[in-house]
């Protein structure tokens, strides 16, 4: 097989009633260039490594599994940066884990005749329908849309991490200067917020692919200690981003203060004392509304 154009990065765990869907957006592809499906199954108990073995025999020049003996995430090893980046051999790279899929056969192509034409963008993205799980159906609405500037992507993530396709070397320079001094449980955030920031991002007006909402998944917790730690975690990684692609001071003081507040209301709802006090302290209202909703909090906090 010629040197692959694209290289997909899939991750599996225990995905085996929604791989074959997922495999197939992936063959049914219509290219004319190479590439390749690099598959990560983190030692899967249900029958993913089965089905994706299925796939390996019938198309062993595009599927390029890696069978883990023993789960890596739950050991807080990280899956992109120890196993799959290093694979990487495309000019582009894109992203679909085991439970979602595309839906467009032309979404590759789409996207890389863009990012050939114009070199000042880094990242292509579109529209995603969303399928909750829980109840088996579609929601009546997308997940997804514009997105023109880096400020507005960190004031949030709005890009479907299965309608993504970007250039390798804004993973490389990633890894670099950003990912190799942090251990971040979120992976694809930060990489589309460097990318925002080193270069344009193209929004394609359609759905080209599915995103699946399970019961319980990295970004979608029931606890509150869950759904703090991974809100703290994105606070983390904005302040680290704008170490690096830096805004002027007022953009980045609303950015972090808007953060606060919303770890604030967080920490109100579910009556945590300290965690109340704590970002009462660091939020700052950044408005008349954002003024009567920290008004509002401390009231609550002084009521606890």
């Amino acid at each position: 097989m010629s040197t692959p154009t694209v290289s997909i990065i899939c991750d599996v765990y225990n995905h085996g009633p929604y791989i074959r869907q997922c495999l197939e957006g992936f063959v049914n592809q219509q290219t004319s260039f190479p590439f390749e499906v690099l598959i990560h199954d983190d030692a899967s108990t249900d029958n993913s490594a089965e089905i994706i073995r299925e796939y390996e025999a019938k198309y062993p020049e595009i599927i390029k599994p890696i069978y883990q003996s023993e789960n890596k995430y739950s050991k807080k090893i990280s899956i992109w940066r120890n196993f799959q980046f290093p694979r990487i051999k495309g000019k582009y790279v894109a992203f679909c884990e085991g439970d979602d899929y595309w839906t467009d056969t032309l979404k590759l192509a789409k996207q890389v005749t863009f990012l050939e034409a114009n070199p000042d963008y880094t990242l292509s993205y579109s529209k995603a329908k969303i399928y909750n799980q829980v109840i088996n159906q579609f929601e009546n609405y997308t997940f997804g849309h514009l997105v023109n500037s880096y400020k507005k992507l960190l004031e949030d993530n709005h890009i479907p991490t299965p309608s993504v396709c970007l250039r390798t070397n804004i993973i490389n320079t990633y890894i670099e200067s950003i990912l190799k001094n942090q251990n971040w449980r979120i992976g694809d955030y930060p990489l589309w917020l460097h990318a925002a920031g080193c270069g344009k991002i193209q929004f394609i007006n359609e759905t080209t692919c599915v995103y699946r909402v399970l019961p319980c998944s990295a970004s979608h917790h029931k606890t509150f200690i869950e759904i703090l730690n991974f809100r703290e975690e994105v606070v983390s990684i904005k302040k680290t981003l704008l170490e690096k692609h830096k805004l002027n001071i007022f953009p980045k003081w609303y950015i972090l203060n808007k953060t606060y507040l919303s770890l604030l209301e967080l920490c109100i709802e579910y009556k945590d004392k300290k965690g109340t006090r704590k970002y009462l302290s660091k939020s700052f209202p950044y408005d008349s509304r954002s003024l009567k909703k920290w008004i509002f909090f401390l009231q609550k906090y002084i009521r606890m």
